[in-house]
């Protein structure tokens, strides 16, 4: 046996791990997602510099887990778009694709809407190379305290167009007359918070008789991202019947809102037009094929169904019906082959048992 030394020569004897992960990600996650997640970071390195077979199961067997701990790990940080995941037709796991999460904040607290670039060089360093390493811009959404505005300046914003409009609609809305202090908390869902009109106009006609409550609705928005009337009609769907349905089906409690399934909800509502009742039964068969509750497998049933123009309970039960017929006459053909053999075999004979027999009848003659 030899004894081999190994070198690292130039490569990085480190992984590094940026500082906004540690801030606003490491704090939120599960201990046992932060080490998969440092894990994948190594491994990146590693299967850059020995490519080699990686799979989910590998790194269940590495950490001494469940494999459906490994995935719900992935899923996790899939939702907190730290990584991006891609699925095959059976909704399985196939592809992991680590985001460059990489945000600067702005000293005083405001909503960034620009896109800030990262000093790559600082990148470079951090990860051992010598040349510059290529990061995308991103976006940070930090919610800013309400100013304490004077009255000149409130005065001077509620002359806006928009801002004065709201305002009418605020004292119709709520039956009062506007305080300045009330003005500048619609100034701050405007011009602060970025929320369009049409959405702070829904949240004063929700039915919600106090304006601070409203203000925390808004604020709840922008946290989430949503600043549009529609993300907040997708949102309240996703918080609706239907979303406790699907959780209830998949033995889960239901969670806050992520985006990703907002978008799977909205997606199978608006561009399917598929019932809810549809809806649960992909949803029972998700879990009659996988025993796991997964929005990516569902989707595949539903869009298969979709594609098949099999939009009503009578079209899927057709299919299904057809796919048994398949089956059957498969099953059949296959019958018949193993039966068609099982006769040849039992014609087999046993020719050195005959050419026994028949010498022993020539002699009989002789």
């Amino acid at each position: 046996m030899c004894k081999l030394v190994l070198d690292g020569g130039s490569v990085s004897s480190f992984t590094s791990v940026s500082n906004v992960f540690i801030d606003e990600y490491m704090n939120k996650a599960n201990g046992e997602f932060v080490k998969i997640y440092l894990y994948l970071l190594r491994m990146v390195s590693k299967v850059m510099d020995a490519p080699e077979e990686f799979s989910t199961e590998k790194i269940a067997d590495h950490f001494g887990i469940l494999e459906s701990d490994v995935y719900r790990a992935l899923t996790y940080w899939n939702d907190e778009e730290v990584l991006s995941l891609s699925f095959n037709d059976e909704g399985k796991i196939e592809g992991v694709l680590l985001n460059n999460y990489i945000q600067t904040k702005a000293a005083s607290s405001r909503i960034l809407h620009q896109d800030e670039s990262v000093d790559v060089n600082l990148l470079a360093k951090a990860s051992g190379e010598s040349v510059s390493v290529p990061a995308t811009s991103s976006k940070e959404y930090i919610i800013p305290v309400k100013k304490k505005r004077s009255a000149s300046e409130i005065t001077k914003f509620a002359e806006d167009g928009t801002v004065k409009e709201l305002c009418f609609l605020a004292e119709q809305y709520l039956s009062i007359t506007l305080s300045p202090a009330a003005t500048n908390s619609i100034i701050y869902m405007v011009e602060d918070l970025k929320l369009d009109s049409d959405l702070i106009e829904h949240l004063l006609e929700s039915g919600e008789t106090s304006l601070p409550k409203i203000e925390k609705k808004a604020v709840a928005y922008a946290k989430a991202g949503i600043t549009t009337l529609e993300d907040a009609k997708q949102d309240e769907m996703f918080r609706d019947k239907i979303s406790k349905a699907i959780y209830k089906v998949f033995g889960e409690e239901s969670p806050a809102p992520v985006k990703r399934e907002i978008d799977f909800i909205s997606k199978w509502h608006n561009e399917f037009k598929f019932s809810d009742e549809i809806i649960i039964e992909a949803c029972h068969r998700t879990m009659a094929h996988t025993h796991k509750g997964s929005f990516e497998y569902t989707d595949s049933i539903l869009t298969n169904w979709y594609n098949k123009g099999a939009l009503s309970m009578e079209a899927i039960e057709k299919l299904d019906d057809e796919h048994s017929k398949k089956q059957s006459s498969k099953f059949a053909k296959t019958s018949k082959k193993a039966s068609k053999k099982k006769k040849i075999e039992s014609h087999t004979y046993d020719f050195k048992e005959l050419e026994k027999k028949l010498a022993q009848s020539n002699k009989k003659k002789d």
